[in-house]
């Protein structure tokens, strides 16, 4: 069986700011409760001048299951130092991302709270079909 990309797809976009407000709760993203997504890339950037770790979570209900973690390196996404793919990274892009079906979305997490004005940026990308 293989995935089908239906006609009329539409591209998928989401961004959350991680700020110190957001402390290490999970945040939701994706687009559920609408039709099935295919998240190709989570770009993620870290502007703080300490590494941090981004939790990735599926959610399904109101349960939450850990899929992995990645490191964001101190500087990623700026002044020349690459951005971290973490569908990349968990070695998802092999099977063409992280797939989301209906009543189903993931979610991202810190471990580690952000301090004062630093933040990390995280730009989900892919396809709603």
């Amino acid at each position: 069986m293989s995935l089908q990309v239906f006609d009329g797809a539409a591209p998928l976009l989401q961004t959350k700011h991680f700020l110190a407000a957001d402390t290490t709760a999970r945040v939701d993203m994706g687009y559920a409760p609408l039709p099935h997504c295919l998240v190709t890339n989570i770009l993620l950037a870290n502007e703080d001048t300490i590494a941090h770790v981004v939790d990735v979570w599926q959610k399904s209900s109101a349960s939450y299951f850990l899929l992995g973690s990645v490191s964001v390196p101190a500087g990623a996404g700026f002044a020349g130092v690459p951005t971290v793919d973490l569908i990349a990274t968990m070695g998802l892009s092999a099977t063409g991302g992280l797939l989301q079906i209906y009543n189903n979305q993931f979610a991202l997490s810190l471990e580690v709270a952000m301090v004062g004005a630093h933040y990390l940026d995280a730009t989900a990308l892919g396809v709603v079909f």
